[in-house]
């Protein structure tokens, strides 16, 4: 269970009030959820505070935020081109790894960690069978090959920083799909 004094010092909740049935909510940089023990927290991400891994993991499963070089990075929803073109990919590569069993092909959400200020996660990630180890919880390390899907939030982000991050740790292949282009 996690202890609200932990929250009040790694991420600045400020007092909440009961929001109902509502498992978070975001609003201008603030993340309203209600924590294991039933309690209702606000917290404020700043795009000016350096973050780790020990405050990412800290925010409620789902909340639409990656570590990128110790910033919290908001990732908007997914629109439905972006979640049909993925769901496409995903299934034409598992299809084919079930033909040719060479490793392990997941889709997004699922958090891959390069170190404490980095834990992104990608749209689509395959690990080949020779590095299965680095499958946890979550990837620990990097993936083999990562398919990122653009949308006008998040293209900045995955053509700039998200490219130079997964080459500085090693990702063997990295394909960016432009969807508004096809």
């Amino acid at each position: 269970m996690r202890d609200t004094k932990v929250y009040n010092e790694l991420l600045e909740p400020t007092p909440a009030q009961d929001l109902g049935a509502m498992l978070f909510k975001i609003t201008e940089g603030q993340i309203v959820f209600q924590d294991e023990a039933g309690n209702f927290v606000i917290t404020t991400i700043s795009a000016e505070k350096e973050y780790n891994e020990q405050h990412f993991e800290l925010l409620p499963e789902m909340a639409p935020y990656q570590l990128i070089e110790g910033r919290m990075v908001y990732m908007a929803a997914p629109n439905y081109i972006h979640q049909k073109v993925s769901g496409n990919l995903h299934y034409y590569i598992k299809d084919f790894l079930m033909k040719h069993p060479i490793g392990e092909v997941v889709a997004a959400p699922l958090d891959v960690r390069f170190d404490e200020k980095n834990v992104v996660q990608p749209d689509i990630l395959f690990v080949s069978i020779r590095r299965t180890s680095i499958i946890e919880k979550k990837i620990k390390g990097a993936p083999d090959f990562i398919i990122e899907i653009l949308s006008p939030s998040n293209a900045s982000y995955d053509k700039k920083h998200k490219l130079s991050l997964y080459g500085r740790f090693m990702v063997q292949e990295y394909l960016i799909v432009h969807t508004e282009e096809e």
